[in-house]
């Protein structure tokens, strides 16, 4: 009878285990409806000299996409291969990032290694909620870099 409970609690362990570090291949779902989407920018972010993961760097805007071009961004980044954690998101926006800001004032901060949604503050921004999602970082290079040149 020991060796079942035994058994079992291991069996437990080893599922919360797997489960906990697994990931799965899914569409990337926004903040908010696209059609409430204001803008679209493409920007980097720095790292430099921040001593928390947390936070966030100095923001340049390289390109801020015409209304005209967002259907096909929204149409080529829904083709970037996305997944998803299941466990505690990465919290950590930097380098090569899309910056999408909705009617209600929700600003969403995309980069291949993690995204979610921010505030401004002090001329600068601040986490709001990070998500669980996160790309392949050449793919996402790629479209970054192909839309910065608009």
């Amino acid at each position: 009878m020991r060796g079942v409970k035994l058994f079992t609690a291991a069996m437990m362990v080893a599922g919360i285990l797997l489960v906990s570090g697994c990931k799965i291949k899914e569409e990337y779902k926004f903040a908010q409806p696209v059609s409430s989407i204001t803008s679209i920018e493409i920007v980097y972010v720095s790292r430099e000299n921040l001593s928390k993961a947390h936070e966030f760097g100095s923001l340049t805007t390289i390109c801020v996409l015409n209304p005209e071009d967002w259907n096909a961004f929204l149409y080529d980044f829904q083709k970037l291969q996305c997944w998803s954690y299941w466990n505690d998101p990465p919290q950590c926006i930097r380098e090569e990032a899309i910056q999408i800001c909705y009617e209600n004032g929700t600003i969403e901060m995309i980069s291949a290694n993690s995204s979610g949604t921010c505030i401004k503050v002090d001329g600068g921004y601040e986490s709001d909620d990070f998500n669980w999602y996160y790309f392949d970082r050449d793919e996402f290079v790629e479209l970054w870099n192909q839309y910065s040149n608009r």
